[in-house]
């Protein structure tokens, strides 16, 4: 009798605590490029690593390919880092 209770109890406890362990990746994908004049351009890949260097990047999909630095903010200022000055290729 205590297990017909305590069975459901329990997976509707588990099943509450297993949505607040959801990550939402979109939050992390934020980067933008400056296309040369002011305007920036978003890009959906992150590939820098470390510090140093600002992080560069080459979008091939781009008739201007780059490079260009990638940039955690909309207003162009603040620039991801990366551990070397070669720029990362992105191909989407």
């Amino acid at each position: 009798m205590k297990t017909k209770f305590l069975l459901p109890v329990l997976a509707i406890i588990f099943a509450v605590g297993m949505s607040f362990t959801t990550v939402n990746a979109s939050l992390d994908t934020e980067a933008w490029i400056d296309l040369g004049d002011g305007t920036p351009f978003e890009i959906n890949t992150i590939p820098c690593e470390g510090t140093g260097n600002d992080c560069q990047v080459i979008v091939q999909s781009l008739a201007n390919p780059g490079p260009y630095t990638l940039y955690k903010d909309i207003e162009l200022q603040d620039p991801y880092d990366a551990n070397t000055p070669t720029p990362y290729t992105i191909t989407d």
